[in-house]
């Protein structure tokens, strides 16, 4: 299991396809919580819950391009 703080999780540029740790998703649920929105992104079966910034245009159930850096992620064994 991979493990990323959500403030790590970043949108990006629908154009980035083949850069590593670059996935797409949709956007399922959006919350405003004051200095920022906290988000669901669906990838497969998998949600991630994320931080958006305030100005990103990013709306319930658009497609979205998502990253983080790899000494973000942390492994973790069952």
């Amino acid at each position: 299991m991979a493990c990323v703080r959500p403030e790590f999780i970043k949108l990006d540029s629908p154009e980035l396809t083949h850069a590593g740790n670059v996935f797409h998703g949709k956007a399922e649920n959006l919350i405003f919580i004051g200095e920022a929105y906290e988000g669901d992104i669906r990838i497969g079966d998998t949600l991630l819950t994320t931080t958006i910034e305030p100005m990103a245009h990013i709306r319930e159930g658009d497609e979205i391009v998502i990253s983080f850096a790899p000494d973000h992620c942390f492994l973790l064994s069952a």
